[in-house]
Formats: C-alpha cells, sequence, structure tokens
C-alpha cells in the first residue's frame, strides 16, 4: 500500500523521489518505503536524504516547503542539504490526532522551485488518509497479536490442568479437597497425591 501511494505521489507532485518514514516503538523513525521516479526502491535511503528536515518535521508537526533548499536560510548549515544536491524539499507529517505517526518526504535535486503551495495542501491531505490506513492497520496487527497471545495462554492451561490429578484419593477416616485457581490464565503452583508403600500418602 505505502509502495503504491508514494509512486502516486511522485507523479502527482513532479518529484524525484518520495520516502515514508514510520515511527517505532522505540520513538525512531526507520524507513518504509524509499521510491524513485522510476517506481524502483532506493537503496540506503538513510543516506539519501536530509535527516534534519525529517526530524524537525517529525517533532514538530509541522509540514517543511522549501522552493530552493540551496538557497533556503533554515538549511544554511545543513551539510547534507549541500552535499544532496536538494533544490525542492516538501516533507509532511503522518499525524493522528496530535500524534505524529512518521513523515512522508519527497525532494528534487535537478529543478528548483518545483514545489507549491497546492502540492503542500495535497501532500496533506494524503498524509491524513494515509495515517488512517497506517493505524488501523497497526491497530488490527495489534489484535491479531492479542488473539495469537490469548490462545496460546489458553494452551497453556489446558497443559498445566493435565497435569494436576484428576480426582482426589479416598482414604478411609480422611476427606481431601483440592482446588487450582491461577491470578491469571496460568500458574506456577501444582499439586499432586504420592502414594508411598503401605498405604500411605503424600501431596
Amino acid at each position: 500500500m505505502l509502495n503504491l501511494v508514494i509512486d502516486e505521489v511522485i507523479v502527482a507532485l513532479r518529484a524525484e523521489r518520495g520516502f515514508v518514514m514510520l515511527r517505532e516503538g522505540d520513538g525512531h523513525l526507520s524507513f518504509r518505503v524509499a521510491r524513485g521516479i522510476d517506481q524502483q526502491s532506493i537503496d540506503d535511503p538513510n543516506f539519501q536524504v536530509s535527516r534534519s528536515v525529517i526530524e524537525n518535521v517529525a517533532s514538530g508537526g509541522e509540514p517543511i516547503l522549501a522552493f530552493d533548499a540551496q538557497t533556503d536560510p533554515r538549511f544554511s548549515m545543513r551539510q547534507s542539504v549541500t552535499i544532496l544536491g536538494l533544490r525542492s524539499v516538501l516533507c509532511v507529517p503522518l499525524t493522528i490526532k496530535t500524534a505524529v505517526l512518521g513523515v512522508i518526504y519527497v525532494d528534487n535535486r535537478l529543478q528548483a522551485g518545483n514545489f507549491t503551495q497546492s502540492d503542500l495542501d495535497l501532500l496533506s491531505a494524503i498524509a491524513s488518509n494515509a495515517a488512517i490506513a497506517i493505524e488501523n492497520a497497526r491497530l488490527y496487527q495489534l489484535a491479531v497479536e492479542k488473539g495469537r497471545l490469548e490462545s496460546e495462554l489458553q494452551m497453556a492451561r489446558q497443559v498445566q490442568v493435565s497435569l494436576l490429578p484428576a480426582q482426589v484419593p479416598q482414604v478411609d477416616g480422611w476427606e481431601f479437597t483440592a482446588r487450582w485457581l491461577p491470578a491469571r490464565q496460568v500458574s506456577g503452583d501444582f499439586y499432586d497425591f504420592l502414594p508411598g508403600p503401605q498405604e500411605q500418602l503424600g501431596w
């Protein structure tokens, strides 16, 4: 889905390259999609973009539009912008309510002024819909994992129950009662009745 989205974005915005980065559980941003105008994946995307632009958008939640990054004073101290020869740069956050899930970043190294305010509005609208789809996919994955874990816990419970005595022994003059009640699905506690010599019984 993300490959298709970024391919369409590159065409619609006349961009040279497009990237999608998502925030992981530890807060780190990682590349999920890195595509070129030829609709081929880009190798080693970490060395292909201005990380400072991405981090600013991800932390502040505000989009960045640069008509010419080489002369933009916001990037005058960014060596990556100069080294990569970036011209037109557009980066918008993937936001759900106030949470930034990641960013969509597109650029053009061949032509300055390639992106306009209309392009920013379009990419922001695309990012809004994409963020909802990404969040729904994550929630679905969590639900699947939760279901799998509950199934495994239920299986573990059944295994533990099978290790317990099916019935208490019958001994003249004695009455035994036993109950196994784990705090959750499973427990580390067990009991058993151990017959010994000469009709002795341990437990």
